[in-house]
């Protein structure tokens, strides 16, 4: 042993053995460093988020929707209208049936699968007639299609029908879709689950979308609102009042403007922004959505102003009115600065909000596009921009102050009325909604809970991307962190070999 360390002794005081301990030094300074940027990456969330394309587990908190229901000894079925065999072999199909087998296996004495054959209308197992014509309404009384794509889910008598009548993928319904027809995500445990607790409630109300000022939807918010419980219908107010069954209305994206009675009329006529106010005053609840570069629409920002929530803007330095658009060059994900996170407002419908989000995601709002909100009286802010964001009007900076309101609550009347306003319209997209790397679907589903009282609905739910090039969740702020650490270390192994050649040479 005493010969063992004075060979070890000599080899590591000789030049090759200093060379041999500076390159071991080397590789256990990079192994730390990697050690160092993984642990505060995965910290700070730093990378892009890949969501697995074939992870179809169950994740949603369902338990909740269906506890009563198991113990009450109730029975969901749902119905295809093919065999089993068929949905296995279906391109789109069989991400369906698999979900549904999971969750049966899951609530084995609440939920049953049939297969049906739609032209002899006989279960495939049991041969068994199974009359589909009843389900060709629904219960409001209006037609439904059903065909080979159709799903049916059904409790006591209660039921309701899923069929993809717009698309060539078949069962489109339980995956998202842009605008262009491409299938970004498969969410069939959401919709599934959603559509079973659906059958369960005796009563359903109607979230109704306005239509006649060029309005349009985002169909990942529609589908989201009839996971929630809802019928979902449109209305035009310049002819119809809201009806009673109105859980709420929502404005989305309007490019015209409303119309109001004029003042001091002697002529008592409903104008449609009489009729929002007559709604509100009786209880009801408004959802509005605004693109910061529509032109002004002075009548339904008046009536939106009258509870405390007003879209800034004014006149630019060539007397153009433009709104004050939000920029955080930090916290944003594009080098525009306008597209960013957001943090939840102060007040307590906010910080409610917040918690319910903070249970199933450890992830922000990401926001796009949106102009700053003014509030006043008892508005209160739900999401806000950071304090380093600045608010723009074209070219020129008017505010640096930071933490401007994005989307914002206010109470309307006495009777439990409220208006909720987002400046932008971009809260709601396919890609956000879809990306496990933010916290916006489950925002949204909060958000609608807290305005409509909707039923008990899954939170969490498992949503597979099918398109991998998913948003990035890294802000400048981050990215410039990064990058700086990642440069140190091509900098120190440059200085580390620089005093070895050094060294060498004046050996």
């Amino acid at each position: 042993m005493k010969n063992f360390f004075k060979k070890m002794k000599g080899a590591l005081t000789g030049r090759g053995g200093q060379s041999a301990l500076i390159t071991a030094l080397v590789v256990l300074l990079v192994v730390i460093v990697n050690v160092f940027l993984y642990s505060l990456g995965t910290a700070l969330r730093w990378y892009k988020r890949y969501t697995p394309t074939d992870d179809l587990s169950l994740m949603g908190d369902t338990d909740a929707l269906f506890a009563e229901a198991i113990e009450d000894g109730r029975e969901i079925t749902i119905t295809f209208c093919r065999s089993e065999g068929e949905m296995w072999a279906h391109s789109s199909g069989k991400y369906v049936i698999n979900t549904a087998r999971l969750l049966q296996e899951k609530y084995p004495t609440l939920l049953r699968l049939r297969f049906v054959n739609i032209i002899t209308m006989r279960d495939h197992e049991t041969e068994e007639r199974v009359d589909l014509n009843k389900y060709r309404t629904d219960m409001n009384g209006n037609e439904t299609v059903i065909n080979s794509t159709s799903v049916i889910f059904s409790s006591g008598d209660n039921y309701r029908v899923i069929t993809d009548t717009v698309s060539s993928l078949g069962y489109s319904d339980f995956f998202g879709i842009n605008s262009s027809g491409a299938v970004y995500a498969y969410n069939g445990e959401e919709i599934i689950s959603s559509m079973m607790s659906w059958v369960l409630t005796d009563e359903h109300r109607t979230v109704y979308f306005t239509k006649g000022h060029g309005e349009t939807a985002d169909v990942t918010l529609t589908n989201l609102i009839s996971c929630l419980g809802f019928y979902v219908d449109v209305i035009d107010l310049s002819h119809h009042s809201v009806p009673e069954d109105a859980a709420a209305v929502v404005i989305s994206n309007p490019k015209n403007d409303f119309e109001r009675a004029a003042a001091g009329s002697s002529i008592k006529i409903k104008a449609e922004l009489e009729r929002l106010d007559e709604y509100l005053l009786s209880g009801g609840r408004l959802l509005a959505a605004f693109d910061p570069y529509s032109k002004r629409l002075p009548k339904l920002e008046a009536f939106i102003a009258e509870c405390g929530i007003v879209l800034s803007g004014g006149t630019d330095a060539d007397g153009v009115y433009c709104r004050d658009i939000i920029k955080d060059s930090a916290l944003s994900v594009n080098t525009a600065g306008t597209t960013f996170v957001t943090e939840p407002g102060s007040g307590e419908a906010a910080q409610r909000l917040a918690s319910v989000v903070s249970k199933y995601s450890a992830d922000k709002v990401l926001v796009s596009e949106c102009s700053a909100l003014t509030l006043s009286g008892g508005a209160e802010a739900l999401l806000v921009s950071s304090g380093s964001s600045e608010a723009t009007r074209g070219d020129e900076t008017v505010s640096s102050d930071g933490g401007f309101a994005t989307v914002a609550l206010a109470d309307y009347g006495e009777a439990g009325g409220s208006v909720c306003v987002s400046s932008t319209v971009l809260l709601t997209t396919g890609d956000v909604m879809a990306s496990s790397g933010y916290a916006n679907r489950t925002f949204v589903i909060a958000l609608l809970d807290e305005l409509t009282d909707a039923p008990c609905t899954p939170y969490g739910c498992n949503i597979v991307s099918t398109d991998t090039t998913t948003l990035q969740n890294l802000t400048m702020r981050e990215a410039k962190i990064y990058t700086a650490v990642i440069l140190a270390v091509p900098v120190l192994l440059a200085v580390l070999g620089a005093v070895l050649i050094i060294k060498r040479k004046n050996a």
